[in-house]
């Protein structure tokens, strides 16, 4: 065996639109946290034969070309000058296409797990081929609390003072990223990202999220009001959308709170939802 590596999830904080690029890629401004559950696990194997091969335990995970651990494993290959005979296992957790950077996780681990056991290539390269593969890959580089602008590959970590639990709920439901930028309507709210961080190295718990790709998603899909609602009423304190959605997170001040909440909210909806609790990865 090359090398299992688990592959975590992450949540945007924050999430402000401020353009967009003659290429169609929009400008933003996002405060990425990574989170301890759900998480993917990885294995690549040496397959005894030529070529890249990729398996995963749920149906709506893409194989060959299509699917992005493939895209990775075939760029380091060509980056680093190896023939490759590996076998991808993938097996998923993290809902697919809800926001929660899944696939971009699952391609990460692939470039850390290959460059670990071949040693062939340097940081700087690791990460230009995890932004060839998509913006928000190269966080997952080195998955830490982090400033993300321009498309979300300028990063800079931050330090937070987020002690919270997390309800993650997802209906069920993929949204893609580019149907979430391209009919995102801004928020209204006019919190500025410094003044949200300072919110959160205070300690505090912040009153709302920003999010421009939320409206969008509330407006064409009513169960996110009601789900949002029921997150509310079940012990969270706010919830927000992650990324283009469709999953919810709560944040609440106690996990014992979040573990309660999470409960009541699989009794009320049961199987038309996923739920779990989360909390920020360390």
């Amino acid at each position: 065996m090359i090398g299992k590596i688990k592959s975590y999830p992450k949540i945007n904080l924050y999430l402000r639109i401020t353009g967009k690029r003659k290429n169609g890629y929009h400008d933003i401004e996002t405060l990425f946290v990574p989170l301890d559950n759900p998480y993917d696990e990885i294995t690549i194997s040496e397959s005894g034969s030529k070529g890249i091969s990729v398996s995963a335990n749920s149906p709506t995970v893409p194989d060959g070309e299509k699917n992005i651990c493939w895209r990775a494993a075939a760029k380091f290959a060509e980056k680093a000058e190896i023939s490759p005979g590996w076998k991808i296992d993938i097996f998923k957790n993290i809902p697919v296409a809800a926001g929660l950077g899944g696939g971009s996780s699952n391609a990460a681990a692939v470039l850390k797990t290959l460059n670990k056991k071949y040693s062939k290539l340097s940081e700087r390269e690791l990460a230009e081929i995890a932004l060839s593969l998509g913006a928000d890959v190269p966080f997952f580089l080195n998955p830490t609390p982090s400033l993300g602008k321009g498309t979300g590959e300028v990063l800079t970590p931050v330090e937070i003072h987020a002690n919270f639990a997390l309800i993650l709920v997802n209906p069920l439901f993929p949204i893609t990223a580019a149907w979430g930028y391209n009919n995102y309507i801004p928020c209204s709210r006019k919190t500025t990202l410094d003044e949200f961080i300072e919110t959160l190295k205070e300690g505090k718990i912040p009153e709302y999220i920003v999010n421009d790709l939320s409206n969008a998603v509330f407006k064409k899909f009513p169960i996110m009001e009601i789900l949002k609602d029921s997150m509310l009423n079940a012990g969270a304190t706010c919830v927000g959308m992650s990324g283009s959605g469709p999953t919810l997170f709560g944040i609440c001040e106690f996990r014992s709170t979040a573990e309660s909440a999470a409960e009541k909210l699989k009794k009320k909806f049961g199987n038309s939802i996923y739920c779990t609790t989360s909390s920020i990865l360390s």
